[in-house]
């Protein structure tokens, strides 16, 4: 297998994949991700917070072109393990 065919890992500043890729993302990655189940909450800015059902975790993206490629490419995964969490009553302890 040549190096150039193996796809990059991605980093630890990059867990969800949206520090690069595609510059086209989708129009409205919101109403996607609200269909998909997730909670899409505009802050100020060109800030978005997306959860699941339970208000934990939260992923905070920067720009409209990272919430896109969260859409495009990890947001099918994070429902998949948000749903089977939610579905076996798994919590995140708070720490305090």
């Amino acid at each position: 297998m040549k190096p150039s065919s193996i796809a990059p890992r991605p980093h630890r500043g990059d867990l969800l994949q949206v520090q690069s890729g595609p510059s086209v993302v989708p129009a409205n990655p919101e109403s996607i991700l609200e269909k998909m189940g997730f909670r899409v909450s505009k802050q100020t800015g060109e800030h978005w917070i997306v959860t699941g059902a339970d208000p934990l975790p939260e992923f905070h993206f920067y720009s409209r072109i990272e919430l896109g490629r969260f859409t495009l490419n990890q947001a099918t995964h994070y429902q998949e393990w948000l749903n089977w969490r939610h579905q076996h009553d798994i919590t995140t302890p708070l720490s305090g």
